[in-house]
C-alpha cells in the first residue's frame, strides 16, 4: 500500500509547488526514479533499447517544457506560466510537452515498447507514477486559458480507438494492461478538462484497481495467453481476478460506470462526433477486456499469486470489501 500513498503524496507536493520551475525539477526527478526503478528491478531481463528510447523521448518533452516557460518569464515577464499563459506559441509548447510525457497520442508508442519487459510491479510504478506532475500542469495550464479547447478532445479520441482496438490483437497480459492504462488515461484527459476533484478521483481509482490487478498478477509466471482449454485451478483467484476486471471495465453498476457516464455528459457539451469517436473506442477496450477474463478462467491455478495463506486471507477480504464499496458506491449513486 505504500506505493498508493506515493501517488498521494505526489499529488499533495505538485499542488504545494509554488513556482514553474521547482513543479518542472519535481517532474523529471520522478521521471528519473522511475528510470532507475526499473534499471535496478530489471533482473539483467530489459531491453536497452527500448529504455533508451523512452529516456530520450522524456527528455525532449522536459527541454520543450522547459523552453515554454522560459521563454514565457524572460521575453513576457510572465512568472506564472501554468496559471495564466500569454503566449499561444508558448502554451501550445507546453501542452505538446505534457502530452509526450503523459504518453498521449500521437507520443504513445514509447509506452508500449517498454511494457513487453516488465514484471508486473514495475508496471504500476511505470503506468502511474511519471503521470501524477505533468497531469496537475496539464490542469492548471488549461485552466488558465481564457478560450475554447474543443479541438483538442481529438487526442484522447483517437487515443481511445487505438488502445481500444490495438488491445484486441494481444495476447501479452503486460501488453493489455498497456493499452488499457493508456485507455483510461483517455478519460482521465477528459476529466483534467472539467474539475480537479474528479480527474483526481478518477486517477486514484485507476491507481487503486491497477495496484491489486498486479499484485495479483506478481509472481505468476504467466505473462501470455497461451491455451484457452486449461480449465481449474483457485477458484477464488478466478473470482478476484474476474471482479477486479469489471471494476477496471467500467461496467454497470460498478462504480467507474458511473464515472464515466458524467465524463460523457462533459464531452456532449463539446462534440457529438468525439463522443461517438470515445465510444467507439470504448467497445474495443470492453473486447480485450473480455479477453482478460476468459484467460482468467482458462489458466491453471499457478496464475495467481496465493502463496501465502496469510496474504491470501488480507487481499481475499480486502477485495470483498472493494467489490462491495464500488457495487454500493453505483447504487448510492441512482438513488
Amino acid at each position: 500500500m505504500y506505493l498508493l500513498g506515493g501517488v498521494l503524496f505526489l499529488f499533495f507536493l505538485t499542488n504545494m509547488m509554488g513556482g514553474v520551475f521547482y513543479m518542472w525539477i519535481l517532474l523529471e526527478m520522478v521521471f528519473f526514479f522511475v528510470i532507475f526503478y526499473l534499471i535496478l528491478t530489471c533482473y539483467k531481463k530489459v531491453n536497452l533499447s527500448s529504455i533508451v528510447y523512452y529516456l530520450f523521448i522524456q527528455a525532449l518533452g522536459g527541454i520543450m517544457l522547459m523552453c515554454s516557460f522560459l521563454i514565457e518569464m524572460f521575453y513576457f515577464g510572465n512568472f506564472y506560466f501554468f496559471n495564466s499563459s500569454i503566449s499561444w506559441i508558448c502554451f501550445f509548447l507546453g501542452l505538446m510537452s505534457l502530452l509526450i510525457k503523459m504518453g498521449v497520442f500521437p507520443f504513445y508508442l514509447q509506452i508500449y515498447k517498454i511494457m513487453g519487459f516488465m514484471n508486473f510491479n514495475q508496471i504500476f510504478m511505470f503506468m502511474v507514477y511519471p503521470k501524477v506532475v505533468p497531469m496537475v500542469m496539464l490542469y492548471n495550464l488549461i485552466g488558465g486559458v481564457d478560450f475554447q479547447l474543443n479541438g483538442i478532445l481529438i487526442l484522447p479520441s483517437l487515443l481511445l480507438l487505438i488502445s481500444g482496438f490495438q488491445g484486441i490483437y494481444s495476447s501479452d497480459i503486460r501488453e493489455i494492461l498497456a493499452w488499457s492504462g493508456m485507455s483510461q488515461l483517455s478519460w482521465i484527459f477528459v476529466g483534467i478538462l472539467g474539475n480537479f476533484f474528479f480527474f483526481f478521483f478518477f486517477f486514484m481509482l485507476y491507481s487503486f484497481l491497477l495496484y491489486y490487478m498486479c499484485f495479483t498478477l506478481f509472481g505468476s509466471g504467466s505473462k501470455v495467453y497461451y491455451d484457452y482449454l486449461l480449465v481449474g485451478g483457485s477458484y477464488y483467484g478466478n473470482f478476484i481476478m474476474l471482479i477486479l476486471i469489471f471494476l477496471m471495465s467500467g461496467l454497470a453498476p460498478f462504480f467507474m460506470f458511473y464515472m464515466k457516464l458524467f465524463l460523457i455528459f462533459e464531452i456532449m457539451n463539446y462534440s457529438v462526433v468525439f463522443l461517438f469517436m470515445m465510444l467507439l473506442g470504448s467497445s474495443g477496450i470492453f473486447f480485450f477486456y473480455i479477453r482478460i477474463v476468459q484467460m482468467s478462467l482458462s489458466l491453471g491455478g499457478s496464475f495467481y499469486y496465493f502463496i501465502s495463506n496469510n496474504y491470501s486471507f488480507k487481499l481475499n477480504y480486502s477485495l470483498m470489501f472493494i467489490f462491495s464499496f464500488f457495487f454500493l458506491g453505483g447504487i448510492l449513486i441512482l438513488i
